[in-house]
């Protein structure tokens, strides 16, 4: 049937080729979220083929989300939960970004859906909120490009002061975090000393 359907699109345009569909799919299936700002091609084709594509990927188990507001798209297997597997600190780092990136929508800081700040303030922001031991410096630049992997934010230039990048937030942080992750933050920061009760059993990586 899928491949029925990709011959109808096909014979209606000239222009498109079957690997230019397989180009997308395996974007989106590499990074999650592609965004029009910088994936203009294959965010184009996915969404002005979207029935296509959500048929597509919910035959493989994968549920596709379109955000025009933002000009993002991204597939995520289950529920936003089952989207990485992460241990506590990544857990923890994950929600605080997600607040952060709140907040800047908020104060209307945003450029281009993105939410500007240094991951100096980001780490600093994390200590003082979980009154943890804040993570090496190699260990959280490695975190910082695992989330930049999956499309939650963008690395910038290194900042001479700190020795560490400026980094872009992104609003896929809201999909991957829901609104419930806040409430979970929230409860865990409520409770100094008890970090260890924040569950991250429900995540896994694709």
């Amino acid at each position: 049937m899928m491949l029925r359907d990709l011959k109808h699109l096909l014979d209606r345009n000239d222009e498109l080729s079957e690997a230019d569909f397989k180009s997308a799919a395996n974007a989106l299936l590499t990074r999650q979220f592609l965004y029009l700002a910088d994936e203009r091609p294959h965010y184009r084709l996915i969404t002005d083929h979207f029935e296509y594509f959500h048929a597509l990927f919910d035959a493989l188990g994968w549920q596709l989300y379109l955000d025009q507001d933002f000009g993002y798209v991204g597939v995520l297997p289950g529920d936003e939960e089952t989207y990485l597997r992460l241990d506590l600190t990544e857990t923890l780092f994950l929600f605080i970004a997600r607040l952060a990136f709140e907040e800047g929508v908020e104060a209307r800081q945003t450029q281009d859906g993105k939410v500007h700040q240094s991951a100096a303030d980001l780490l600093e922001r994390y200590g003082v909120l979980t009154h943890r031991e804040s993570p090496k410096k190699s260990d959280y630049i490695g975190l910082l490009k695992r989330f930049q992997r999956h499309g939650l934010l963008r690395l910038g230039d290194e900042d001479a002061a700190t020795g560490l990048p400026r980094i872009a937030l992104l609003p896929a942080l809201r999909q991957v975090a829901g609104d419930h992750c806040l409430e979970r933050l929230e409860a865990h920061l409520n409770k100094t000393g008890q970090a260890n009760d924040i569950d991250t059993s429900e995540t896994g990586e694709p």
